[in-house]
């Protein structure tokens, strides 16, 4: 085992060693106190905190002299910790070549080779770095960045966020819509369907009606076919209460005048989002079914795309290092990530690059311990690409 990569190995078990799932006692605070204070050893960089609500939680960000160029961060905090895990989920455990641990792939060993990769920088200039909460809950970490207009030093060339992606580079995924549906239609008696307006028939049906519509559109060339997920299905009387609030009952001779549903859309274009979706299925209610619909986006975000032409710097450090061509993820497979928000913004070239490992979300979680070092590699050069002066 390498210095560096032994390097690595030591920042990461100590990320690791301190939980960071957000739940009621506990939070990223302490792991992002640790980054603050690793980073405020080195002179050459400018460290805040960056607050992002009254909690206490706050994002790191560093930055070198000069005009932004590259941004390069990664997220603090993991899924939360879940049973039925073998080892233990803050204690480090090497196995062979893997390293086991909560949030050991996704992804504090990215992490872990970022603040290993600055290590030996002395005369960079136009770096930023950003450790950022709450990714894997609301994303208020890079909500706030942004908010607070974080990048007044100049809008980079390139972002890299640290998610593990096998060495390879993730360049596009699809956007994220996401629905809470309430239909109310009229009840009536069961032996006569049509005496009324079947609440969970339309309910049903105008979700099927767009999911197949998303089916047979044109696929995008990188990213594929939108899809839609139904995540959530109930329905029956509506009974209500003094409070206001909905109690469904599940009176058989009565035809159901609520339902109520949660629908998760991946989309591939711009032009699907949570305005467009809720528009189209309350015009599918309003004129096939005769119920009404009311429809709340909880998420409404875009797809993300990378042309590789921005992306050459990246290909031949990844072939330097690893001797092997570099390879791109299938966007149409990949999940959403919170980069996106960075490029919807500032229109910028934004990437997922970190290491190998598996079990990301569920007990086992770990990182191969040998791509930890071409990971810090290759940050390291990039880093010398875009920010060091030769």
């Amino acid at each position: 085992m390498s210095t560096e990569q032994d390097t690595t190995l030591q920042i990461l078990q100590k990320l690791v060693a301190i939980p960071s799932f957000v739940e009621k006692n506990a939070d990223e605070r302490h792991v992002a106190e640790f980054v603050y204070q690793y980073l405020c050893a080195f002179p050459f960089l400018d460290v805040r905190k960056q607050p992002i609500d009254d909690s206490g939680r706050f994002n790191v960000i560093a930055s070198t002299p000069g005009k932004t160029r590259l941004l390069l961060g990664g997220h603090l905090d993991t899924v939360p910790c879940q049973e039925d895990w073998t080892h233990d989920p803050f204690g480090g455990q090497i196995v062979g070549n893997r390293f086991f641990g909560l949030g050991a792939c996704d992804m504090k060993g990215g992490c872990a080779a970022i603040l290993d990769a600055i290590t030996q920088l002395r005369n960079a200039k136009g770096l930023m770095l950003l450790f950022y909460c709450d990714e894997e809950y609301n994303f208020m970490g890079m909500k706030e960045f942004l908010a607070q207009s974080s990048l007044e030093s100049g809008i980079p060339e390139l972002a890299i966020i640290a998610e593990p992606s096998d060495l390879k580079i993730w360049n596009a995924h699809r956007g994220i819509v996401e629905l809470h549906l309430s239909m109310f239609g009229k009840t009536g008696h069961a032996k006569n369907p049509k005496e009324g307006n079947n609440a969970i028939d339309a309910l049903y049906q105008v979700i099927d009606s767009v999911r197949k519509e998303l089916e047979t559109a044109t696929p995008h060339s990188m990213l594929g076919l939108s899809t839609l997920n139904i995540a959530f299905l109930n329905g029956g009387i509506n009974r209500g209460n003094p409070t206001g609030k909905i109690e469904i009952g599940c009176q058989g001779n009565m035809i159901a005048d609520y339902a109520e549903g949660v629908i998760d859309i991946r989309t591939n274009s711009t032009a699907i989002n949570g305005k467009t979706l809720a528009t189209k299925m309350a015009e599918l209610t309003q004129t096939g079914f005769g119920c009404r619909l009311e429809t709340k986006i909880a998420l409404d975000f875009g797809s993300l795309f990378t042309d590789p032409k921005h992306l050459h710097v990246v290909e031949e450090t990844i072939q330097t290092i690893t001797g092997k061509k570099a390879q791109y993820l299938d966007g149409a497979k990949k999940g959403f990530g919170d980069g996106q928000f960075l490029q919807e913004k500032y229109g910028i070239p934004v990437i997922y690059l970190g290491s190998v490992g598996g079990n990301m979300h569920k007990p086992g979680e770990w990182v191969e311990i040998d791509s930890l070092k071409p990971t810090r590699d290759i940050y390291y050069a990039i880093i010398q690409h875009y920010c060091v002066t030769p």
